[in-house]
């Protein structure tokens, strides 16, 4: 009978095991299942993270260049009330500044205009003979032009 024991006793354990290995297999397939589904369900959360982050920093951008954009006309606006106002306030001043630059405008027209009178007075000879030069290379052009008609005549 211990024999018939022992043999029974070895069937069942291995049918037990069996069941058991069965098991265990389903076990590990239904686990890489549900992992690999919560694997595919972060990926997918991770995307629509990824694309909302992505349309945030787009709005985020779009409404810092609205805001700069803003800021940059605020601040022109403000430096021209500025200037405005400050010609305003300090018009007599601006009117001294504007006849400085004309009275400084004139002066250099006329500091200009005697340093060309010295010049020409300091180099009255040279001019003399530049002027008899130009006379006489003016005297020579029209005596070809006068020869020269009248050789083809």
């Amino acid at each position: 009978m211990c024999i018939r024991d022992s043999l029974m006793g070895g069937a069942v354990r291995r049918m037990l095991m069996r069941k058991v290995s069965m098991a265990w297999e389903q076990w590990q397939q239904v686990a890489a299942e549900l992992r690999e589904a919560a694997d595919e369900r972060r990926r997918k959360q991770l995307a629509m993270r990824r694309a909302l982050m992505k349309w945030q920093l787009q709005q985020l951008s779009m409404g810092w260049n609205s805001w700069t954009a803003w800021y940059e006309a605020h601040l022109e606006q403000m430096r021209l009330l500025r200037r405005g106002a400050m010609r305003m306030l300090q018009r007599q001043l601006a009117m001294g500044w504007n006849q400085w630059r004309t009275v400084a405008a004139q002066m250099k027209a006329e500091r200009e205009a005697l340093e060309r009178a010295a010049r020409k007075f300091l180099n009255q000879k040279m001019y003399a003979a530049w002027n008899m030069w130009r006379s006489w290379a003016d005297e020579m052009r029209r005596q070809r032009k006068a020869m020269g008609g009248a050789i083809r005549r």
